[in-house]
């Protein structure tokens, strides 16, 4: 499961734009890499879930997602979080543009988080 939180902090800088679309190309190279080791792959964000699939025609549906994706900076609600919160069996990988404190309930049961504004390279746990 991918979470990929395209949530901009209130009034953002240019930063956090450049920051966006680096969480976007990890994003699109974690699906990459999950799809091509068999994997099957699961896309939340903001802006909709895919369905749960494998394969070339899965991953080129995910990234043609990603392609087209805008960050928001109001979602209504959290529902992307209370969602992620109800995956108590499924491995999460959390990908956040910045440190978000509103995912501060769900990254401690994620398998891997991502800050891209920490550095992509590095994650938090």
């Amino acid at each position: 499961m991918l979470v990929f939180s395209n949530r901009l902090p209130p009034d953002p800088l240019s930063i956090h734009r450049e920051w966006f679309e680096e969480a976007v190309r990890l994003t699109a190279s974690l699906a990459d890499q999950a799809i091509r080791s068999g994997r099957e792959v699961l896309l939340a964000t903001w802006a909709g879930t895919s369905r749960m699939g494998r394969g070339a025609l899965h991953l080129e549906r995910l990234l043609r997602t990603l392609a087209t994706i805008s960050p928001t900076t109001t979602p209504p609600g959290d529902r992307l979080i209370a969602w992620s919160a109800d995956l108590t069996h499924q491995p999460l990988h959390l990908i956040l543009v910045w440190d978000d404190p509103r995912w501060s309930a769900i990254r401690p049961r994620c398998e891997r988080v991502w800050v891209v504004a920490q550095g992509v390279a590095r994650h938090a746990s």
